[in-house]
């Protein structure tokens, strides 16, 4: 038989070369760059020797790529990845070299592999091809290794002349045959090395009979578990072009370790009552994730809920992946339970590790193993035939020691043997109806019917078709250039037939290359390579064979000639031809593909292919022929024939088989009772409970006793197999393995297996009569009989009694289920359900009538949800239910996906803003208004928002740009140019703030554009897409012209409005308009204007004159009466008002009478310019004089007519007054006006091409259009004012250049100029903007205005940073957590743990308790708090300050036991702590309960017997030492003094004390106060040697009484660990003003710990300190110096440091020691004076 599976082995041949790592292969455009990212700018690429600068390259536009280039100033470049090469591997690359060569090398290294080229410069370069047809020549280069090698690429050249372009980088790997380990080659004789046995001849063996061949992994008990199909020797899968499993995939189990992962929640434990263990987990260990560890009963189990009806089954298969621990229990194992039926297992035996109806794939030992001697990881296969639903998944061990235990890393549940994409199945492996849109495929598969367009492919109506399979036998012969791949073998196959003589036609790469590249492939011949040649390539075919199969593609180069053609010939058939007009669509580079399909008769042992590319006028770059996906299909005859006609029919068989007739071919061939096998190529029984079949596991029909599955014909669940007949289990047995070994019991019987016997559960006991176990009483564990007469075994019963067999409780006690014990009852007893008392009658009794709790109506009762139930504890759950092992009860478990129970709803999630939180219906954050039974949101807090079903979406249209808090929706716009879904905007449209804004000048009209059209003047109607027109504008046209008519006082010239000055008519655009142009009235040219010698002039008033002016009425005069000329005067001398001088000024030439010095009438013949002060002579015409004259002679008129007479004599009426540039005036009237002026009042008119004096250009007179506008010189861009189009002052950030007269821009100065997008002030890189321009971080996808939106993958988006950073990691760091909107560790005020920028932290929000807010805080009442503690506290009026607490405030704080409110001794409450009465003996919280002798206890107090009231003692007399003063028997309270020890502070090394007492004391004698010694202080535990105490006296004791007060200075030298107790004792008789002396002389303090600084640290400080002073010192003089010599700024900025250093001090902030003695130096020694001052007045005491 073997030699069957082995002829079968050769024919398959999945020989190949697979395509390997590729670079510089496509077209792309490099940048240059200096950075650690350079390399991503140059594929990879390097300069050799840098780090952060890009590869050499150059750019070119035909073809539009760059290429990495050697040249003589870049001689090396590498490849940044570290790159590894296996021995066999084929290198490829193309080099283009250009400039000049002669014989130079370049060399290629990959680690310690090195290659060099030498080449020389042809004597002709190719002009075409390569960059910009620059001159060039192109080789490629292969190389296959014949060791491993591993490094980084480089490629090197040190010719300064030439240059090489580096392409086209590719390696190829071998594909070995599937049973070859190692190889030299991909055919199934080239191997090395084998998966199993061992090599013979370069051939390995196949797998023994039984076994399967894996592919690539070796023989196996059988197939993977999506390789279930065993086929030509292997197991086998689909092609590599199908990426879908063989069958569907229902459910799949990946673990995670999160605990809220949806999978994990899927799963649910089954415990072991009997062997509780709470430590089975999700857990990882030996290198995986699992749940486990497993014990005794104990598993898991799963609601398989996502079996889909409507795909097509072929039974259920199950891949089921556990660990065992250690070694399983003899006769121990571990069961596989669908729906709690048993169906299979993995056990233990005597033989060693058995399985029933599991099949083990695969065993891997595993290390370490924990505490385990051993560990094993099994893959288990299990197919069963259930119906196609949901199931419940569990499996469970019956472990009878702890010495093993099991886990489960994962299960998948497939559709069986049925493929994917099938609705029906109908034996295994082959689909009978496909899904829509796919058909039918090879091995009764199914494919997507777009993905059956492969090369090798066809498809009809239902099928598609690969080559190899259009008949029974047919076989692949040829796969070549499919792909990239490098076939190193193939240049020994081709051979050329005819090619042609000129040069430069043909292979161009090397006459040895015959391969290029193209899109995806590697092609044979193609560009470079092949235009005008012949060759031929002979294929051998050993097997014999009736026909072949051949296709392959055409390629021709995109300027292939219409006279060209390709012709190719097979065999000895006549040739086809192919010419460029039988492809009519080219591809999108130009090329065009022609697609050869040929299926012909064919049984010679050989193949001959010619392949001729023809065409003169074919050239290799433009205009080749290509071949690609070049497959032959060998159809070969039936196995062991050696000639034939077809597939069916052989005619002559090999002598190996003796008798043909035995070989069978087809199912039809084979009897009833055998099924065809076509890897032994005969027919084979079918299995023995099969009366027919076509597979061992698709039976027809069944013998007798058996029943006909999907898997065949098998025994009933309650059946056993036993000598070809299916037996029934025993009564007892639901299922068992024979007659004496059950494996599953009856729930309804009460028993379950053990030891493969049915057995009573524990407390129930069998019945000879019935197979049910009957319950036990109530009082026993284990017991043969219904009565408490019949226990073996009691219950664990507080109280109960064992007597023999008898357990019970005592006389007058029965058992209470609540307390579990016996307890008291009083007789008779009267039972009654719910009273907690179990009695004969009833199984339980909880003491409630709740159902489903375990106990109901005094009967076990479990909840419906629990599948197994024993004495009301719940063992087992249905789906989506788990068992809580506190309770014993079914709980759901939200999260799984199967709503059940109270579950509202299940999503799979822990979110709380979707809807669904722990599986309660949730509204959303930002609903106001929520109906949470129906999980509908009525109202939203935020405006903007809508509610729509559970949340607030936004109202898209409402105006509100509004974001969801909880980052569900989001507008980014929402207003006219906003798009519906306002998520963008319009057409013609760009978002700026939130706001969509109309896009001007991109001649689309919009909302909110008034015009489109786009002017560069202004006033021409539309700017910026507004109308714009001028103000004085009445009707404005915004096509371009203008305005169309304009305001009174304007007259329109060229569509654009001008003020008509003159007209007496004041316009917008002007100051006044008095109607004439004289200089100095007030207004000329409609501007405020006043007389030149006007110092002060305000809308053309003067309000002051230059000297020897006067103002007379808002006008100056000249001063003449000084006799000083003055230069606008003729004269300075006064005869008369009328004499020609007047006010210095002389009367105007030919003036017949002068005014003021003013001309009021000219002589004859002479008229009055008003304006110059001057007499003009008239020029008459005849007609004039004539018109006007009574008298004439010699043209002189000698009388005139009385009527002109009267009106030149009018008073109110000025002769020949007309404007200044009036060239002839007569009556007022101006006849002519100069050139240049224009109309009655002589205005120059802008645009004339006329220069005059008013303005600075006219268009026409050879200025640009962009010089000159509205008469006046254009400014410069950006200009704010110029003079003459000389800029005077550029607008806000932009900065004059006179040379140039520009204004220009200085990008970094921080200040927005108009043609700067932006102005950070700085040029830093990434941070939102650099060379005023927007820009973010190269991690940044998506950069909108500087800021941005959208990062990388790996990267995440920090939004109060508006940066793209790395994921911070917060879990290493105590007390800080993760916050997402700023991608930062923050600490969390309350969780304990100080961190961050916490000062304390007390796990509480207590105010007033030393830590609030994560803030030191003391109480209201301080004025001085130190970390929490207060030193100083101010309390309210009636209170004091005791232990930083004020006492007697009511306020219960701090260590206060009580606070009454008063100071009161002996009431309850004294200092805030709890005090009775002083004869009290014992007392309770103020409260005494005994009292000392001879006092007796009466409410609440301690009064004195009165009997033991003597004479003596009623005697007069004072006791002085108690709260009181007694005479006779007669007491007033008084209270004894106290002394009291205050705290100030500590001061580095020392600290300071104050003694004080809570009233006015003296001495009690009087003595000598100056030697006395008042107190006797000193620190416990430690010796004199080591502190020094001072006592200063601020009020001491005297002879009269006082408040005393006195403060200690304690010095300590010593470092201590622990607090130091200063005690002191009063050592003198202090009384107060009754005479009562102190309560406790002697009291003591805790210190705080000193803070010694060592004395090499002082003198350090003093030396610096000295140092500062003489610097201080040497500054100050140099700048007093500077002050001398005039450098004031030196002097100030001296005064200035020190100043600031000697503010450094007064910050709060706790110096150490040193730095305060630096400080002092500042302080120039009046701090140092006057705390000798202050110490003055301390009186210092002997103590």
């Amino acid at each position: 038989m073997q030699i069957f599976v082995f002829i079968i082995l050769l024919q398959i041949s999945a020989s190949q070369w697979l395509p390997g790592d590729s670079q510089l292969i496509t077209n792309q455009i490099y940048q240059e760059a200096t950075n650690d990212q350079a390399y991503l700018y140059t594929e990879n690429f390097i300069k050799s020797g840098t780090q952060y600068t890009t590869a050499n390259f150059i750019n070119c536009q035909s073809p539009l790529t760059s290429y990495i280039t050697l040249d003589q100033h870049t001689t090396k470049v590498e490849n940044i990845i570290w790159l590894n090469y296996q021995k066999g591997q084929v290198l490829s690359f193309d080099l283009y070299f250009h400039g000049t060569w002669n014989n130079q090398p370049v060399t290629m290294k990959i680690g310690s592999f090195s290659e060099t080229i030498i080449y020389t410069s042809p004597t002709i370069y190719q002009t075409s091809g390569f960059c910009d047809n620059t001159p060039y020549e192109v080789k490629t280069f292969n190389y296959q290794f014949m060791n491993s090698y591993s490094g980084k690429m480089s490629f090197e050249s040190s010719n300064i002349n030439g240059m090489v372009s580096i392409r086209n980088i590719f390696t190829t790997q071998i594909k070995c045959y599937p049973s070859c380990m190692t190889c030299n080659g991909p055919e199934h004789n080239q191997c090395q090395s084998c998966f199993y046995d061992t090599i013979s001849n370069n051939v390995c063996p196949p797998c023994p009979i039984n076994q399967y061949y894996v592919k690539y992994l070796g023989c196996r008990n059988l197939c993977d578990f999506d390789s279930k199909l065993f086929k030509n020797g292997f197991c086998q899968e689909y092609p590599g072009n199908i990426q879908y499993y063989q069958v569907n995939y229902f459910q799949s189990t990946q673990f995670q370790n999160n605990q809220f992962y949806f999978e994990n929640l899927k799963w649910s434990i089954k415990y072991d009552k009997n062997h509780f263990d709470t430590t089975v987990c999700l857990q990882f260990n030996v290198g995986m994730l699992f749940y486990g560890i497993f014990k005794y009963n104990s598993g898991i189990q799963r609601f398989v809920n996502e079996i889909n009806q409507a795909d097509g089954s072929k039974s259920i298969g199950l891949k089921i992946m556990i660990l065992i621990f250690g070694d399983i229990p003899l006769e121990g194992g571990i069961s596989i339970k669908l729906n709690n039926t048993y169906y299979g297992s993995i056990f233990r035996s005597s033989s060693g590790i058995q399985t029933h109806n599991v099949q083990i794939f695969d065993v891997i030992s595993l290390e370490p193993c924990l505490t385990y001697s051993n560990c094993y990881k099994y893959e288990l296969h299990m197919f069963v035939d259930i119906p196609q639903y949901p199931f419940l998944f569990s499996s469970q061990s019956n472990f009878t020691d702890n010495s093993a235990g099991w886990g489960l890393i994962s299960i998948s549940v497939t559709a069986g043997y049925c493929p994917i994409f099938c609705k029906k199945c109908v034996v295994s492996f082959e689909c009978e109806i496909c899904d829509q849109q796919f058909l039918k495929y090879r091995d009764g598969r199914c494919i997507y019917i777009h993905s059956c367009v492969q090369p090798y492919q066809k498809k009809n109506e239902t099928h598609c078709i690969d080559f190899d399979d259009e008949t029974p036998y047919s076989i692949f012969l040829v796969k070549e250039y499919i792909d990239y791949a490098n076939d190193p073998t193939q240049i020994s196959k081709y051979s050329i037939l005819t090619q042609s003589s000129s040069p430069n036609v043909n292979f161009l790469k090397g006459t040895s290359i015959f391969y290029s590249y193209w899109k995806s492939y590697r092609v044979f011949g193609g560009p470079y390579v092949w235009a005008q040649a012949k060759f031929q390539r002979v294929h051998q075919i050993e097997n014999p064979h009736h026909g072949i199969t051949i296709g392959f593609y055409i390629l021709f180069g995109p300027n292939f000639p219409s006279s060209g053609s390709f012709v190719y010939t097979i065999d000895f058939n006549p040739s086809v031809r192919i010419t460029i007009s039988d492809v009519p669509n080219p591809n999108d580079d130009g090329t065009k593909t022609y697609k050869v399909y040929q299926k012909i008769n064919h049984v010679a042992g050989s193949l001959k292919m010619i392949w001729d590319c023809q065409g003169v006028n074919n050239e290799p770059i433009t205009s080749y022929c290509a071949v690609y996906n070049y497959y032959i299909a060998v159809h070969q005859c039936q196995p062991f024939c050696l000639q034939c006609i077809n597939e069916f029919s052989c005619t002559i068989f090999d002598d190996v088989v003796e008798d043909p007739n035995l070989l069978k071919f087809s199912q039809s061939e084979c009897q009833s009772n055998q099924y065809y096998n076509r890897n032994e190529v005969k027919c084979l029984n079918c299995p023995s409970s099969c009366i027919s079949c076509t597979s061992p596991i698709d039976c027809q029909d069944c013998q007798t006793s058996y029943t006909l599955t999907k898997l065949g014909c098998v025994c009933k669940q309650n059946q056993y197999e036993d000598s070809n007949q299916c037996k029934d289990c025993p009564t007892l047995c639901a299922q068992c393995l024979s007659d004496s070994y059950c494996i599953e019991c009856f729930l309804t019987d009460f028993r379950e297996p053990k030891n493969g016997q049915c057995v009573c559960m524990p407390e129930y006991y069998s019945v000879a009569s019935s197979s049910i176990c009957l319950q036990c009483h109530v009082l026993c564990k284990v017991c043969n009989g219904p009565s408490f007469h019949d226990c073996q075994i009691c219950k664990d019963i507080i109280g109960i009694e064992q007597v023999g067999t008898t357990c019970q409780c005592p006389n007058q006690q029965l058992y209470n289920q609540l307390s579990n014990s016996c307890t008291d009852v009083q007789l008779p007893f009267s039972d009654v359900c719910g009273d907690g008392f179990v009695t004969d009658q009833e199984e339980c009794d909880d003491g409630n009538d709740i159902q489903f709790d375990g106990c109901y109506n005094c009967k076990f009762q479990c909840q419906e949800s629990c599948t197994k139930c024993q004495l009301g504890d719940c063992q087992e759950c249905a789906g989506g239910w788990y068992i809580d092992p506190q309770t014993w009860r079914c709980k759901e478990r939200c999260g799984d996906l199967i709503l059940v129970g109270q579950e509202q709803c299940e999503d799979r999630n822990q979110l709380d803003n979707d809807g669904c939180k722990e599986c309660r219906f949730q509204c959303s954050i930002d609903c106001s208004s929520c109906n949470q039974l129906a999980s509908i949101c009525e109202s939203c807090q935020f405006p903007g928002f809508i509610p729509n079903q559970y949340f607030c979406e936004n109202n898209c249209g409402d105006g509100f740009v509004v974001v969801d808090p909880s980052g569900k929706f989001t507008e980014i716009c929402d207003d006219i140019g906003c798009n519906t879904d306002c998520k963008s905007c319009k057409e013609g449209y760009v978002l700026i703030n939130s706001i969509c804004e109309p896009i001007c000048y991109d001649s689309l009209l919009v909302e909110k554009e008034m015009c489109e059209d786009t002017f560069i003047l202004p006033y021409r109607g539309c700017q910026n897409c507004k109308s714009k027109c001028q103000l004085s504008c009445l009707i404005c046209d915004t096509t371009g012209k203008g305005c169309l008519s304009c305001e009174i006082g304007y007259e329109i010239f060229d569509y654009i409005c001008y003020s008509i000055c003159g007209d007496q008519i004041i316009t917008i655009d002007e100051e006044c308009d008095d109607g004439n142009l004289i200089i100095g009235d007030g207004c000329h040219f409609c501007q405020y204007s006043c007389q030149d010698s006007c110092l002060n002039c305000i809308k053309g008033k003067c309000l002051n004159c230059l000297d020897n002016y006067q103002l007379v009425i808002s006008t100056c005069q000249q001063k003449c009466d000084n006799n000083i000329p003055n230069p606008f005067g003729q004269c300075d001398y006064i005869i008369s008002s009328n004499d020609g001088c007047y006010q210095c000024l002389q009367c105007p030439e030919n003036c017949d009478f002068c005014q003021n010095g003013i001309c009021v009438i000219c002589q004859n013949n002479f008229e009055l310019d008003n304006i110059y002060n001057q007499c003009i002579q008239i020029q008459f015409t005849q007609f004039e004089i004539q018109q006007n004259c009574v008298q004439l002679r010699d043209n002189q008129c000698l009388t005139q007519s009385e009527a002109f007479i009267d009106l030149i004599t009018n008073q109110d009426f000025v002769i020949d007054r007309c404007p200044q540039n009036c060239k002839i005036c007569i009556f007022n009237n101006c006849m002519e006006c100069q050139q240049g002026y224009y109309g009655k009042i002589c205005m120059s008119k802008c645009g004339d091409n006329i220069i005059v004096s008013e303005e600075e250009c006219d268009d026409g007179k050879g200025w640009l259009p962009n010089e000159c506008y509205n008469c006046k010189l254009i400014c410069p861009d950006f200009c704010k004012s110029c003079i003459f189009g000389i800029c005077q002052e550029c607008q806000s950030g932009f900065y004059i250049d006179m040379i140039s007269n520009t204004c220009n821009t200085i990008c970094g100065d921080n200040i927005l100029a108009s043609n700067e997008i932006c102005d950070d002030g700085n040029n830093i890189e990434f941070d939102g903007c650099f060379q005023c321009q927007y820009q973010c971080e190269i991690e940044c996808i998506d950069c909108q205005f500087g800021k941005c939106v959208q990062c990388q993958e790996k990267f995440i988006l920090s939004k109060s940073k508006e940066k793209c950073e790395s994921v911070q990691s917060c879990e290493p760091q105590d007390g800080l957590y993760y916050e997402n909107n700023s991608n930062s560790c923050v600490n969390l005020c309350g969780d304990g743990i100080v961190a961050g920028n916490e000062e304390c932290d007390d796990s509480n929000t207590i105010p007033y308790d030393g830590c609030n807010e994560c803030k030191f805080q003391c109480n209201q009442q301080c004025i001085l708090c130190e970390k929490g503690i207060c030193l100083i506290e101010s309390c309210q009026l009636g209170a004091i300050l005791i232990n930083n607490s004020c006492c007697g405030d009511t306020i219960l704080n701090g260590d206060e036991e009580c606070d009454d409110g008063n100071q009161i001794d002996f009431d309850g409450c004294s200092n805030c702590q709890f005090q009775c009465n002083k004869f009290c003996s014992v007392c309770l919280q103020g409260i005494c309960v005994e009292c000392i002798e001879e006092y007796k206890l009466e409410d609440n107090k301690c009064i004195k017997n009165e009997y033991n009231v003597t004479e003596n003692q009623q005697s007069k007399k004072i006791d002085q030492n108690q709260d009181e003063i007694c005479r006779n028997n007669e007491c007033a309270f008084s209270l004894r003094p106290q002394m009291r020890l205050v705290f100030i502070n500590q001061t580095f090394n020392h600290q300071y004390i104050e003694i004080n007492f809570d009233q006015q004391v003296q001495l009690a004698a009087l003595q000598d106060e100056e030697q006395l010694q008042i107190f006797e202080i000193l620190i416990q535990d430690l010796n004199e040697q080591y502190y020094n105490i001072q006592l200063y006296t601020i009020l001491g004791i005297g002879q009269d009484l006082q408040d005393v007060q006195y403060v200690i200075d304690i010095e300590i030298y010593l470092e201590l660990q622990e607090k130091p107790n200063l005690q002191i004792t009063l050592i003198q008789n202090v009384v107060n003003f009754n005479n009562q002396t102190i309560i406790q002389p002697q009291r003591s303090i805790l210190l705080y710990i000193p803070r010694i600084m060592s004395q090499e640290l002082k003198s350090k400080a003093i030396s610096i300190s000295k140092t500062n002073i003489a610097f201080m010192i040497s500054a100050i003089s140099i700048s007093t110096v500077s002050l001398i010599f005039g450098e004031a700024s030196l002097f100030i900025e001296t005064l200035s440091t020190l100043q600031y250093q000697s503010y450094l001090k007064f910050i709060n902030l706790e110096y150490p020691e040193n730095l305060y003695m630096y400080f002092q130096t500042s302080e120039m020694y009046y701090y140092k004076k006057g705390r000798e001052s202050n110490q003055n007045k301390w009186k210092v005491c002997n103590i």
